[in-house]
């Protein structure tokens, strides 16, 4: 039922956007525009304990551009994923690798990708719970860190 709504959001314009990592939460204000009808959309990730973007592909993320007049930002895709470990190293150090997890939504901006891992979402004041969202965290770490 989620992603039914979800998919109407593909295309959308976003209008606004909000990161809170003091109340680990990301909002969009999104519009779309179907048959000549505008409608807008507040999207709210609620108990976000993981985001990771990134630019674009390969090294290709590197290229960032000035932002030109006019320019906006498009959900080209959104939806759910399962098992998207996300999982850090670091030649140097060594304790970075403990800060991982699983992101459970996907979320495509142009060539920008978001994955967040939340444990309900929002839409227009309806909130839905996300089903893959691990609350027994203990034994999974001890797992990703296997």
């Amino acid at each position: 039922m989620l992603q039914e709504q979800l998919n109407f959001l593909w295309a959308s314009k976003v209008l606004d956007y909000d990161f809170d990592m003091l109340s680990n939460k990301i909002s969009f204000r999104l519009q779309t525009i179907d048959n000549k009808e505008e409608n807008e959309y507040i999207l709210v990730f609620n108990k976000v304990s993981i985001w990771y973007f990134i630019n674009n592909i390969s090294l290709s993320r590197k290229d960032i551009f000035e932002v030109e007049k006019g320019e906006y930002l498009e959900f080209t895709s959104i939806g759910f994923l399962k098992n998207a470990k996300i999982r850090l190293e670091s030649f140097e150090k060594d304790w970075i690798k403990e800060y991982n997890g699983n992101g459970n939504i996907c979320i495509e901006i142009w060539s920008k990708l978001l994955i967040i891992e939340a444990s309900s979402v929002t839409l227009n004041e309806v909130e839905y719970p996300l089903e893959c969202y691990e609350t027994n965290v203990s034994e999974k770490i001890q797992e990703m860190n296997r």
